[in-house]
């Protein structure tokens, strides 16, 4: 049996994170953290996810200090980051990408969109791992 990818999912909106839930959980294991406290201590506590949905509008801890977090932390930082936001400030966008967001994808969302990037970013990172591998035993073998 392959094991599902798990994607933490944050958002201060019960209603988006059921929404999100119902969504991914037939195809992912899905942790949903309502709001940036959870978000930070299940990153802090837990196994790495393999991809997050990051909402950045939270009271608290918003999403750009999730993600500065994710990157600051060496077990976190290829763990891809998706934000899934109201805001539709293109500064917001480039900002959420130049802290390390490999997507941002508008709210309100719509199902086939948010699918398609995750998969598309989880087949990413497992081309780079295997990329890195392959990388490590070749400069092995000519060590």
């Amino acid at each position: 049996m392959i094991n599902k990818a798990t994607v933490l999912a944050v958002d201060d909106n019960e209603l988006i994170l059921a929404r999100l839930v119902s969504l991914l959980e037939d195809k992912y294991k899905v942790i949903a953290a309502l709001g940036g406290k959870v978000a930070i201590k299940y990153l802090e506590n837990k196994q790495a996810p393999d991809i997050i949905l990051l909402d950045n509008e939270m009271p608290e801890i918003n999403g750009f200090d999730i993600i500065d977090y994710v990157k600051k932390t060496p077990r976190l930082t290829d763990v891809p980051v998706i934000f899934l936001t109201a805001s539709i400030d293109d500064d917001t966008e480039v900002k959420a990408l130049k802290l390390g967001a490999v997507d941002y994808i508008q709210k309100p969302i719509i199902d086939e969109i948010v699918l398609s990037r995750i998969n598309t970013h989880l087949e990413l990172r497992r081309y780079r791992s295997e990329l890195e591998k392959l990388v490590k035993e070749k400069t092995a073998e000519l060590i």
